[in-house]
């Protein structure tokens, strides 16, 4: 939700399965004035993860941990940037920074434990690292694949929850994926990126265990 710093549902009106009204699910006050980004259910642990933050003053930004039975508030943790954010096994969450070209890893409990760098994380000039690191998903197999938005570039993680994560650039065929956003697992080998600029969808399919 924009400016709201809740979350919000989107349900099937009375009169027509077409029409979607948004219902607010939360309306946290401590958040006002700052934007819903990328979220995850983890629903081993009954809960939702959102990355709020203040996206065009980039004066605030963190990872809120929310109960999906009550909506009561687990714990939030403040980081410098965000985007977008993945939950592994464990309960770690990882949140892209496409400020600063690194990755949170934030524990169980809310504590921001590490942070993944890599060389591979800035492009070649700075005009492609004004937004850089952006969706992130996580795959049952223990690893992370997160987009690099303004160089299109697709980047594989080991998901080891510590900083020796391994990071890979993956070969992807059928053209650039600049300006990618949004990504999600359609099944263990397909993998979709919605595009920022024109919300347009692609599937991908991806040899990504070949790294």
């Amino acid at each position: 939700m924009d400016g709201g710093g809740g979350i919000g549902e989107l349900v099937p009106t009375k009169d027509s399965d077409d029409v979607l009204e948004e219902v607010t699910l939360v309306n946290d006050v401590d958040l006002a004035d700052n934007s819903s980004n990328g979220f995850v259910i983890d629903r081993h642990r009954n809960r939702l993860l959102l990355a709020v933050g203040d996206l065009l003053g980039n004066r605030y930004s963190a990872l809120v941990a929310y109960d999906l039975s009550t909506w009561s508030h687990l714990f939030l943790t403040v980081l410098s940037s965000h985007n977008d954010v993945a939950v592994d096994t464990q309960g770690n969450a990882y949140v892209s920074d496409a400020k600063g070209g690194k990755i949170w890893i934030v524990d169980v409990n809310g504590k921001l434990v590490y942070t993944i760098r890599s060389p591979l994380f800035t492009s070649p000039g700075w005009y492609n690292n004004f937004v850089s690191l952006n969706g992130i998903v996580y795959h049952p197999d223990g690893f992370l694949i997160v987009i690099h938005t303004f160089s299109g570039f697709l980047y594989k993680i080991d998901a080891n929850g510590d900083i020796s994560s391994k990071v890979t650039i993956i070969d992807v065929s059928g053209g650039n994926l600049r300006f990618g956003d949004g990504l999600e697992f359609l099944s263990p080998t397909k993998i979709s990126k919605s595009k920022t600029q024109y919300g347009l969808l692609r599937e991908l399919g991806i040899s990504i265990w070949e790294f």
